[in-house]
């Protein structure tokens, strides 16, 4: 069944892609913009990095619980299969990154460098900058899953930056992404986010009833 449900949910970007962007072949044409081509593709890696981030929390929640309340479930999530997914995660967002560097960087006819700095100065430039700044909130977490996992398990505690990345990485998606501020768009993500949140909240709900039994 969950392995259903993600497939269902990995063709949900590839569709809103797909219908906000049409024929591929029309981008590879003269009449577009330089790096319009990079640039389409890097909103596909950017939605499917997000999915992918809102699924790993999902997973993890889901497991914990069902620890918490002893039930058995088919698909084990925390080890081997949350690393390879948070390898992925960190992946496409790398992907989109580099994607939107080059289309930037074509367009403006020199690197683009300063997308490696924060820009407040306008509202696009903002919300480009709550997704740089959960990049590196990412790089972060990363580099703790490691090093928490082979030496020092205390600097584990700095992996929980990986809510404050998901948190900017939805708003720089759905304030400047086309796709998610859509209305199919919105929907996906609010099912996803409100997946997350009752799970979140059950948990915390779980972790209450205990201490108060204790």
């Amino acid at each position: 069944m969950i392995k259903v449900v993600f497939i269902l949910l990995c063709s949900v970007p590839a569709f809103l892609w797909y219908r906000h962007t049409g024929d591929i072949s029309l981008y590879l044409t003269e009449q577009m913009p330089p790096g319009q081509l990079p640039y389409i593709f890097s909103k596909l890696a950017g939605m499917y990095a997000l999915l992918m981030m809102m699924w790993q929390v999902i997973m993890t929640l889901i497991e914990r619980l069902a620890c918490r309340l002893n039930i058995s479930v088919s698909v084990r999530w925390l080890g081997v299969p949350h690393k390879v997914s948070g390898m992925i995660v960190f992946g496409l967002v790398i992907v989109h990154f580099l994607l939107f560097f080059s289309a930037v960087s074509m367009r403006q006819g020199y690197p683009a460098f300063g997308l490696l700095l924060p820009n407040l100065t306008d509202y696009f430039h903002l919300h480009v900058s709550a997704g740089l700044v959960a990049f590196w909130c990412l790089c972060v977490v990363a580099a703790t899953g490691i090093y928490a996992g082979i030496k020092n398990r205390a600097v584990s505690r700095w992996h929980g930056l990986y809510s404050v990345s998901l948190g900017l990485a939805c708003l720089h998606g759905l304030s400047i992404g086309s796709e998610l501020a859509a209305l199919m768009g919105t929907l996906f993500a609010g099912v996803l986010g409100t997946i997350v949140a009752l799970l979140f909240v059950t948990k915390i709900g779980l972790v209450g009833k205990k201490e108060q039994t204790l």
